[in-house]
């Protein structure tokens, strides 16, 4: 998380927007195979791997928004952006509690993490404007 921000700063990727949607995909398939894992050092190279699809979506998201926003409306956008950021981590909470509690923690990351797969799939088929960002 902390090299990957430099390192897109001297290696730009040129389609920020299918570069978002494809992050969400591998975060997805990162929280899968975490699930998957038995070792730490798989479970170390998987988390690795999934930082980097995080600091691609965290960077890229917020150098689109403020690339493609009016200047009058970046502080409400920021602000919108920043509170659906944080307000879903309790329904996330509220997922996964009940699922670990009944299933163990195992079942969580593996569903979790292909419901989003599922999910952010239709998002890259589904949101062209997105994956057409630049």
């Amino acid at each position: 998380m902390f090299l990957c921000p430099l390192a897109l700063t001297v290696w730009p990727i040129p389609r920020c927007g299918l570069a978002i949607c494809l992050s969400m995909v591998s975060g997805g398939a990162g929280l899968t195979f975490y699930g998957l894992s038995e070792t730490l050092y798989i479970s170390a190279l998987v988390l690795v791997w999934w930082g980097t699809g995080a600091a691609v979506f965290i960077n890229y998201v917020i150098a689109l928004l403020q690339e493609n926003t009016e200047s009058r409306m970046m502080g409400w956008l920021i602000t919108m952006y920043s509170l659906a950021f944080f307000a879903s981590s309790p329904i996330g909470y509220l997922q996964a509690g009940p699922v670990t509690s009944a299933f163990g923690t195992q079942v969580t990351l593996l569903s979790s993490g292909l419901v989003s797969m599922v999910l952010s799939g239709a998002y890259v088929v589904l949101l062209k404007p997105v994956r057409d960002l630049q």
